[in-house]
């Protein structure tokens, strides 16, 4: 039994909440509840811009085109230039995603939630000229590692937005559902990211199966070892027809040491490397 963080409707199963942040057991029954429930921290968003641009007098609110603000909002949440953190004593992370464009001329500044590895909720979106306003509203830590997969869905990709979130819900829902207390704590998750990398470079092994969509997905998983602990880490991907495609889009990557979870999650067929023990 499972109720709606926002309007405590209850739901049968925990696969019919999205999830909109890491590590964060806030899960809603809809993307109307998703805005209500943060509708306050859009609006305290909106008014630290509003407020530092009256102070310092810039009013560059129109200084992009309609048409081609979506492409450098796209742009700025595939790849930033630089990625700020804001963290609170609830666990709360808060993301800024900046993105220079044309020599620094044009500067695109989003706070979002980040869900594995990818932007998932927005609050709000500055673009301007001005390096002043910029530095004025960024967070103070900047976050040096990867905390982005960069493996956004492409310009080829036949998925959608909706349909990748659609699966992030799905498999993040399954991970809850069938973690046993003594795996590795969602808290802990970041500090696992750095295996990232290496389990898409140089995975143990990769399996493929066709879900109940019809869409091809691809598992890469790798034994790896932290702390004088040995551990799995699992990369899961959706995309094209085989794993150089271009269309491969991250769904979720987690670390376990549980072997039911191990057992759980790797689905399909081998088609690189061999069994792990």
């Amino acid at each position: 039994m499972y109720f709606c963080s926002k309007c405590r409707k209850q739901v049968d199963s925990i696969q019919d909440l999205f999830f909109v942040q890491d590590n964060s057991q806030n899960g809603f029954c809809s993307d109307e509840c998703i805005e209500k429930y943060y509708l306050s921290n859009v609006e305290y968003f909106e008014k630290k811009e509003l407020d530092l641009r009256t102070e310092l007098k810039i009013f560059d609110i129109n200084i992009v085109e309609r048409a081609n603000h979506q492409t450098l909002i796209d742009q700025t949440l595939k790849i930033p230039s630089r990625v700020f953190i804001l963290q609170n004593d609830l666990g709360d992370k808060y993301y800024q995603l900046v993105k220079y464009f044309d020599q620094e001329s044009l500067i695109v500044l989003i706070n979002c939630f980040i869900l594995d590895k990818q932007p998932s909720f927005v609050f709000n979106v500055v673009t301007t000229d001005n390096k002043v306003l910029v530095d004025a509203l960024k967070f103070k830590n900047e976050v040096k590692e990867n905390v982005l997969s960069y493996q956004n869905i492409s310009e080829h990709s036949s998925f959608s937005t909706e349909d990748v979130d659609q699966k992030k819900s799905e498999y993040l829902a399954k991970l809850i559902e069938n973690r046993l207390d003594d795996d590795i704590d969602f808290e802990q998750f970041n500090h696992y990211d750095e295996f990232f990398d290496v389990t898409i470079n140089e995975p143990d092994e990769i399996l493929h199966h066709v879900d109940d969509m019809s869409d091809n997905i691809f598992i890469f998983i790798k034994a790896l070892i932290k702390d004088d602990k040995s551990f799995f880490y699992f990369v899961i991907c959706c995309g094209g027809e085989n794993i150089q495609s271009d269309e491969l889009v991250t769904i979720i990557s987690f670390p376990t040491i549980s072997e039911q979870l191990y057992k759980l999650f790797r689905l399909g067929k081998v088609i690189s490397g061999k069994t792990v023990n």
